[in-house]
């Protein structure tokens, strides 16, 4: 049980990371975007 609680913990942290990353490159790429266009 406990380990399995660990390793939830452990792959929601990851799934965080991984969507804050994802949502930096989104962000960064859209504001180039609207810098070309401007």
């Amino acid at each position: 049980m406990l380990l399995n609680f660990d390793r939830s913990i452990k792959n929601t942290l990851l799934s965080a990371t991984f969507i804050g990353t994802v949502d930096n490159n989104i962000k960064m790429k859209f504001g180039f975007l609207v810098k070309v266009s401007v």
